[in-house]
């Protein structure tokens, strides 16, 4: 199946609109945000916005989607006969882009955090869950797990999603390349434990 790729000027017009509410995120909360405020910020109108989006938080998602930067390892990993190291392998560049992104977002997440912590936190734990049940899948299909896989998929889920909401935001200590290097140091020894059956 041929994906037929983004026209530029959709393209253009989701970034710019996705710039817009990042940019009223930092004037106020997002409760208080209208797609009007959004569509005023972005010199676009209604119509453009609804014609990409149902309402604000499908573009708070957008600004969060985070699957769109691991699709192409997920597929490769489906059409291979996947072993623990490559699901590991397909795992931590998946982590370190979204701490990367959260780090880059920081101040976004800090006005949301500070504000709507379970908003922001249910936006990025939906992101990575849907990376995590493809990945998680994928091993599932041809591996045993020592526990019940969705135990694990949760665990990791929720512990990825409550650092990169709050530590990314509030932890003013940490550069940018510290924390994404902390947060891959702690995931590989997780992943390199022996939650998983290592001697396949």
């Amino acid at each position: 199946m041929v994906i037929k790729k983004e026209d530029k000027r959709v393209t253009k017009t989701k970034r710019d609109l996705r710039n817009a509410l990042g940019n009223l995120l930092k004037e106020k909360p997002y409760s208080k945000i209208t797609v009007c405020d959004i569509c005023d910020e972005a010199v676009v109108n209604r119509m453009t916005f609804y014609k990409h989006y149902m309402d604000k938080n499908d573009l708070l998602s957008d600004m969060f989607d985070f699957a769109r930067v691991s699709e192409s390892e997920i597929e490769k990993l489906k059409s291979s006969d996947a072993k623990c190291e490559d699901i590991i392998n397909c795992i931590l560049p998946v982590i370190r882009q979204c701490a990367s992104e959260c780090v880059d977002k920081k101040e976004i997440i800090k006005c949301m955090y500070e504000n709507e912590s379970d908003i922001i936190g249910d936006v990025i734990y939906k992101s990575l869950h849907n990376i995590a049940v493809q990945v998680f899948g994928v091993y599932k299909i041809r591996h045993r797990c020592r526990y019940d896989q969705d135990l694990i998929c949760e665990f990791f889920v929720g512990g990825l999603t409550k650092v990169l909401s709050s530590y990314a935001a509030l932890k003013v200590d940490y550069t940018k390349e510290r924390f994404i290097s902390d947060v891959i140091s702690v995931f590989e020894i997780l992943l390199r434990s022996d939650i998983f059956d290592q001697g396949e």
